[in-house]
């Protein structure tokens, strides 16, 4: 995937703090000003002071319109301190318009946290005031200073907090704008979906009101979004919309982020000449404003169409005055951004070296962005930055550093994953540093196991690969994926998936079959069965290896920290569901519930192994939500024969994908999700999840977003998940067989190694056996 500039980037009409022109400054995106009447009010001020303020504040007001951000900074300071002089409570009230739009100038200088703390300061004052309507507005241009400044989580909660105090005074079109100012931080943190649903809610709402301002601004964000969809026309027609009730509205800041989203949309139809028109009317806009965030925006936009045109001098030129923009209003996503194009360009033109020093800032910044989001959030941005690692990568091995290049491939996946998972077994907010190439062989000697990781540093182009033997050496491998007439929408391709990721690397995988081989797959290659890949010979990488997987090899590590601290017991507790009283879902909102079928060949196979693991299997009418979860908070060993639910359940917004069928109740639906086990904090050494789809769901850079992250998440070292629908016969078969197998070994591994082989032998259709993966820690402690 190509880098996307405009991921990160949404101009200033896109959010709260945006001035009209008209005489009052009241603005189609609900900024609040102070207002000159309750300054006329004040009994106490002398007429002559009282007027000169009300001049002043008038000026200030024009300065502001007009795009004089410094003047008019410079007259607000002078309304503040004559303000000032005064202490009754039109005073104060207009000492927090004043303050407000202090901020705004800021803002539009660039200053983002003088102009929070000045926000901060009219806050305080109208929250001792009670003025409701005001606290809202300003906690919502809050939210755009924290978007600014890449503090994501602040901006979402601060929005929040103006949303809820819309919804009290019944401000529906507060609301709407409130809307679109949440989409547009969705937008920066790569969650695009969420954001168009947010922008289409706020346009359906706005339009009940006769503003062409809000019209312009939200149909300027639709349009971004089909550009991202690559739906470049419908892009097009939404921007030429949005241009001629910015005309209208005579809003140059609007005008100046259409052209230069316009600009954006012809650079990728290659229309060169087009695109450049475009940007360079935004950008005559934007420094006739003095508007530096929008200045930014237009320099470094401009400086990737000469790049994707070879011109890298060129590029460079308009990307250094990017930066500098960036660094001086202090904005650490636009500066990040720029870094990484300017990377990027060195990187085109051959001059690795200082790409790699360009790329390394780029990174540094990125990462600074992380602390304080949610999981989820993290997950998201990291999706969006994901292409600086994988130039990094780049610029690394064309210098031959093979073992740097792996420690920025790991760098750069499973972060969040981590995050979470150190803040939960460590009890520690302190986010664990990237694993360094020492740190990674002692990984592989501990594991006592030969590690593969895979990085896509080209969609489609080119993969890397590097093996770790459990002695510490290490060796890299490069394959050209274009060579592969494969898709990531067909990936049971098993010869050809075995020339792509295993031929290249045979002569570096153990000779001896018991010999564990952990694989660290990237992006569509977590949904590849790794066990039914066949050489030309026919034989099944599983025939020759034990395979495990795992997110990341800092991700390996934590779950075998975590594997050493529980508290292994003298008689472990087992807890064996199989074939629950299905629950009735709808395949898509609004229709009606149909009951799941029976799944009886779970009920057989929770009864062998139950009887094998000397306890008693909770089936039917029993394995109700309630009594599993309760059970299994203090279980050591987990297995679950049930339905595994994922595309089915889209309809109902999981944050996390994916759902296990249990019995429902009068109080439950019979729905175990994945967000609910992701707030459960379980003791198991191992869970086994015998139900369909369970190792699928949403492909991020921190992995597989879905059942199998959130029960390592609750503390579940080791997971047995699958990939796609096993019949149900063939499923009890394998399913057994591996607990039998673990009678005589305590290496989880091997059990379903020999497992396998031995169903394959009944069930020789791969689709019947090879979609288990055993992701995590191998053996038991």
């Amino acid at each position: 995937m190509k880098f996307r500039p405009y991921y990160l980037i949404l101009a200033v009409a896109t959010l709260m703090l945006v001035c009209s022109t008209t005489s009052s400054a009241v603005t189609p995106t609900g900024l609040i000003v102070s207002k000159v009447e309750p300054i006329a009010q004040m009994e106490a001020a002398p007429d002559a002071k009282r007027k000169v303020i009300e001049l002043l504040y008038q000026q200030g007001t024009e300065l502001l319109n007009s795009g004089e951000f410094q003047a008019a900074l410079d007259t607000f300071k002078e309304v503040l301190k004559t303000v000032q002089d005064f202490s009754d409570d039109y005073a104060r009230l207009a000492k927090a318009g004043t303050l407000n739009q202090i901020a705004y100038a800021y803002y539009h200088l660039g200053e983002y946290e003088k102009a929070l703390a000045s926000s901060q300061e009219a806050l305080n004052i109208y929250i001792q005031q009670e003025q409701k309507q005001e606290q809202g507005a300003i906690l919502t241009n809050i939210g755009v200073l924290y978007g600014e400044v890449g503090q994501y989580q602040k901006a979402l909660e601060s929005h929040q907090q103006a949303f809820a105090i819309a919804q009290q005074l019944n401000d529906l079109k507060k609301q709407g704008e409130i809307l679109n100012n949440m989409g547009a931080i969705h937008k920066k943190l790569n969650q695009n979906q969420e954001a168009l649903n947010l922008y289409k809610q706020a346009l359906e709402i706005l339009e009940q009101f006769q503003d062409v301002g809000w019209k312009a601004t939200i149909l300027t964000n639709i349009g971004l979004n089909y550009a991202e969809l690559e739906q470049y026309q419908k892009a097009i027609d939404s921007y030429q919309q949005a241009l001629t009730f910015a005309e209208q509205d005579s809003n140059r800041i609007t005008e100046g982020r259409i052209y230069n989203n316009l600009g954006l949309v012809y650079s990728k139809l290659g229309e060169s000449q087009r695109a450049l028109d475009s940007l360079q009317k935004a950008l005559v806009i934007r420094q006739d404003l003095k508007d530096l965030p929008g200045e930014h925006t237009t320099q470094n936009d401009i400086g990737t169409v000469y790049r994707d045109s070879g011109e890298y001098e060129i590029a460079l030129r308009y990307y250094e005055k990017a930066l500098e923009i960036a660094r001086t209003i202090q904005a650490r996503p636009k500066e990040g951004e720029t870094l990484s194009n300017i990377g990027l360009t060195l990187l085109k033109s051959g001059q690795e070296v200082e790409a790699t020093n360009q790329l390394f800032q780029a990174v540094e910044i990125w990462e600074s962005l992380h602390p304080g989001l949610s999981d989820e959030n993290k997950v998201s941005l990291m999706d969006s930055q994901a292409d600086t690692y994988r130039w990094l990568q780049q610029a690394l091995i064309a210098q031959n550093q093979i073992e740097a290049a792996l420690e920025v491939s790991e760098r750069g996946r499973a972060r969040a994953f981590i995050e979470l998972l150190a803040s939960r077994f460590n009890q520690s907010d302190v986010s664990p540093p990237p694993l360094k190439f020492e740190q990674i062989q002692e990984i592989a000697r501990q594991q006592n196991s030969t590690l593969v990781e895979y990085s896509i540093v080209s969609e489609g182009e080119l993969l890397y690969i590097w093996v770790i033997s459990p002695e510490g050496s290490v060796a890299f491998r490069t394959v050209d994926m274009s060579s592969f007439s494969i898709t990531s929408r067909n990936l049971f391709h098993p010869r050809a998936y075995y020339r792509m990721l295993i031929e290249p690397i045979a002569d570096l995988l153990p000779n001896n079959p018991d010999s564990n081989v952990i694989f660290i797959p990237h992006q569509q290659f977590f949904l590849v069965p790794f066990a039914a890949l066949q050489n030309e010979q026919g034989s099944y990488l599983i025939e020759k290896h034990t395979i495990l997987i795992a997110p990341s090899i800092q991700v390996l590590d934590l779950t075998y920290q975590h594997q050493k601290s529980l508290v292994k017991p003298e008689k472990p507790k087992t807890v064996v569901i199989g074939n629950p009283k299905m629950p009735s879902i709808a395949s898509q909102l609004g229709e009606q519930p149909q009951p799941l079928s029976s799944l009886p060949g779970t009920e057989r196979e929770a009864l062998a192994i139950a009887k094998m693991l000397k306890t008693e299997a909770i089936i039917g009418d029993l394995a109700t939500e309630e009594t599993v979860v309760k059970q299994m908070n203090d279980a050591d060993i987990i297995h679950l024969a049930t339905h595994g639910l994922l595309n089915e359940l889209k309809h109902l917004g999981l944050k996390i994908p994916g759902a296990l069928a249990l019995t429902p109740t009068a109080n439950s639906d019979g729905l175990l999700t994945s967000d609910e086990i992701f707030n459960i904090k379980l003791k198991a050494e191992m869970v086994v999840l015998s139900a369909c789809n369970t190792g699928r769901g949403k492909i991020t850079e921190d992995g597989v977003i879905g059942l199998s992250r959130a029960f390592i998440s609750a503390g579940v070292p080791s997971v047995i998940v699958s990939l796609w629908y096993i019949p149900d016969n063939p499923s009890a078969d394998l399913m057994i067989e591996f607990y039998r197998q673990m009678q005589t070994t305590s290496d989880k591994a091997y059990a379903l190694r020999q497992a396998m082989i031995e169903t394959m032998k009944k069930h020789p259709r791969p689709l019947e056996w090879a979609g288990f993966l055993l992701i995590g820690q191998p053996g038991v402690q």
